[in-house]
């Protein structure tokens, strides 16, 4: 059996899971794929986009949406939505392969209509992905929205914020108008060949992918990681491979909630070596460690992939270690 660990690391950084979550064997148990699942207050759907009360009742749906099948619940409201629409452009193929879309959040793309545009009253947000601008519409101004359905919306109460700025902190001070203040980056990831949710192949036919990234769309914040494992060709259950997860991390919002937990990967003995349990039999693996409205003022996190080497299953274990930092 042959053995490989890829370890990211992302140290104190001041400042997508894109995917479904992994299945699981059956005889193990998934680790969940984010900090809170309560659901709260079902958002309305009127005129076409998601309607939510306030911007809590907006970030905790979004985390209630990261702990379940979004499709199945598309389909149980009717709704097409920004991420569903920009999947059916694609082959099954591309998706499957897919490292990135232009909104790389699935909860988030779940509940912006076509267009980009979800409300969280009083404001009405369209996301244009393409230049990093989240557009504003307060209702008072309701019937101005028809602007918002264009690629970039011009009106004299549509008010342009950046993905990096931390709009709701900025809409609460001008709400008339944009100041300067943003988060205190943009988008990180590792500098490292591992580290930017590449595919890297490995025995000919087979490849693996690795994310530990921090992205902003303005409205929403996420750290997120992500381990993906394929067959190059027409894979089906050849993708699978068994592997284990060890991560930590903590973070610190601008405000001063903070949070911080960790789990770790249990070793057994194996001759003159520790080999990890492995928990998982998948395909791919997402955790998010941190999804909200607001800034961070610093965060940490570390993660650890442990994976078999699908083609070599009977060679002598051995270990590679690579670490990456930003």
């Amino acid at each position: 059996m042959k053995k490989t660990i890829i370890i990211l690391s992302v140290l104190f950084c001041c400042l997508s899971c894109s995917k479904k979550e992994a299945t699981v064997s059956p005889l193990t148990t998934n680790i969940p794929s984010t900090n809170s699942n309560a659901r709260g207050e079902a958002p309305t759907l009127t005129g076409g986009r998601w309607i939510f009360s306030s911007e809590q009742h907006f970030e905790d749906y979004i985390k209630y949406l990261d702990g379940i099948d979004v499709d199945q619940w598309e389909a149980d409201n009717q709704f097409v939505s920004y991420r569903t629409n920009y999947l059916s452009g694609l082959s099954e193929s591309e998706i499957e392969n897919l490292t990135e879309m232009p909104i790389d959040d699935a909860s988030l793309a779940t509940v912006l209509n076509t267009n980009g545009i979800v409300q969280v009253t009083p404001w009405i947000f369209k996301l244009n992905p393409s230049n990093r601008i989240v557009y504003a519409l307060h209702t008072n101004y309701i019937s101005d929205i028809a602007q918002l359905n264009s690629a970039i919306p011009v009106g004299e109460h549509i008010r342009e914020f950046s993905f990096d700025d931390e709009v709701f902190e900025m809409i609460e001070e001008l709400p008339m108008g944009k100041n300067n203040a943003q988060c205190a980056t943009r988008i990180h990831t590792g500098t490292g060949p591992l580290f930017n949710g590449k595919f890297i192949n490995y025995c000919n036919n087979f490849k693996y992918s690795v994310y530990l990234r921090y992205d902003n769309w303005g409205i929403i914040k996420k750290i997120y990681s992500e381990f993906k494992h394929r067959h190059i060709g027409s894979g089906g259950n050849i993708d699978y491979t068994n592997f284990a997860v060890d991560w930590d991390y903590n973070w610190t919002q601008k405000n001063g909630n903070s949070e911080t937990s960790n789990n770790a990967v249990v070793f057994v003995q194996n001759g003159q070596q520790q080999i990890p349990v492995y928990s998982f039999l998948d395909k791919n693996w997402c955790k998010t460690f941190y999804h909200g409205t607001k800034c961070l003022q610093n965060f940490k996190t570390n993660v650890k992939v442990y994976f078999i080497d699908a083609c070599q299953q009977n060679a002598n274990i051995y270990i590679t270690t690579e670490k990456f930092t930003i």
